[in-house]
């Protein structure tokens, strides 16, 4: 994840990423990490306008998979 320039996530599936630059992403180098949880908590209300399912995960709906976590 990263931001772009109005402070909006931007979201890639790490396979995703490792695929198309051809490069592991290493934990170790991450600035930090978030949990789904801090996640949503921190970008709230910018979801509810995002995310088409709220039950679901926002990250692959952000991401544009359909997936519904059950």
């Amino acid at each position: 994840m990263s931001a772009n320039r109005d402070g909006n996530p931007m979201l890639i599936d790490v396979k995703q990423f490792e695929t198309l630059t051809g490069e592991q992403i290493c934990v170790d180098e991450c600035i930090g990490v978030l949990t789904r949880q801090a996640f949503e908590s921190l970008y709230a209300n910018w979801l509810q306008w995002e995310i088409v399912d709220p039950g679901g995960c926002a990250f692959w709906q952000l991401s544009g998979k359909s997936f519904t976590q059950r």
